[in-house]
């Protein structure tokens, strides 16, 4: 058993609903904007994680200075290692 509707149902839905038939209308521009956004909100998410754990302590970086410039001094300390 499919947890799907039916096709003839489905075929109604598409018929009937206008904001379906225009998001398929969109094609393939579309999708790749939408993956586009995952991506960049995966890239923010994950930017914003590593801040968090920076201020926190879970790396060893910048631990030596005044928590005030502790964040500018840890990234100091990246961009000499890279």
């Amino acid at each position: 058993m499919s947890c799907y509707p039916p096709r003839a149902m489905s075929w109604r839905i598409r018929e009937q609903s206008p904001r379906i038939r225009s998001w398929m209308a969109q094609g393939q521009s579309a999708a790749d904007a939408r993956t586009q956004t995952a991506a960049l909100r995966r890239v923010i998410s994950t930017g914003h994680a590593f801040l968090q754990n920076l201020r926190r302590g879970h790396y060893e970086l910048g631990v030596d200075t005044d928590p005030k410039r502790q964040l500018l001094a840890a990234f100091t300390e990246l961009a000499l290692a890279i």
